[in-house]
């Protein structure tokens, strides 16, 4: 289940909302009608939300109820969803040039955030990086609906060093939706990958 604020993801949990919230349904831990404890497998922060596992349906309904009593500092409601559903996640694929691959992945994805400020990459999940001298550093990152947005306002052209790169991206849409998701651009540096 995924912890987030009432207008996520406009905003955003940090860690220390993620502690506070923690401590809170650490506090209101109580016996279920069912007479059993709310049982969980952890808790960890992804992408501005308090991911907290559940070990089963009754500690679900436990944190969906007392979630809406939980108060946070910073002084936004919450809300608590489905993790798949809450943080829907596009997959985009970005390759560096290969005239950068003596960097180091973090070197290079700190330049490619550096300079593209708008994409807020912070916020994007690296998934993997996969170097090859002669085509360049592949990226997969997961990222939401925000930064596909913000990709599509510079048509999905990055700034990489000296040169510039197109991002690719794979999947993203519900399968419910009837959009076609896949977008592929033409521009140099693309990736020429088809689905």
């Amino acid at each position: 289940m995924a912890v987030v604020p009432s207008d996520f993801p406009a905003t955003k949990l940090q860690e220390d909302h993620g502690a506070e919230i923690e401590s809170s349904l650490v506090r209101k831990l109580c016996r279920l009608p069912d007479g059993t404890f709310p049982i969980f497998e952890g808790t960890y922060m992804e992408r501005g939300a308090l991911i907290v596992t559940c070990s089963n349906q009754q500690t679900v309904g436990w944190l969906t109820q007392v979630i809406s009593e939980i108060s946070v500092s910073a002084d936004f409601t919450l809300k608590v969803g489905d993790r798949k559903d809450i943080l829907r996640a596009n997959k985009v694929l970005l390759r560096a040039p290969a005239k950068l691959v003596g960097m180091t992945t973090q070197e290079t994805r700190t330049l490619i955030s550096e300079q593209n400020a708008s994409l807020k990459m912070a916020d994007w999940f690296q998934l993997s990086a996969k170097e090859d001298r002669e085509k360049g550093t592949l990226f997969v990152f997961l990222v939401d609906d925000a930064a596909i947005e913000a990709l599509r306002a510079v048509d999905f052209v990055v700034h990489v060093g000296l040169w510039k790169s197109t991002v690719l991206q794979v999947s993203g849409k519900k399968k419910d939706d009837k959009t076609d998701s896949s977008q592929s651009t033409s521009q140099q540096g693309g990736l020429g990958l088809s689905m």
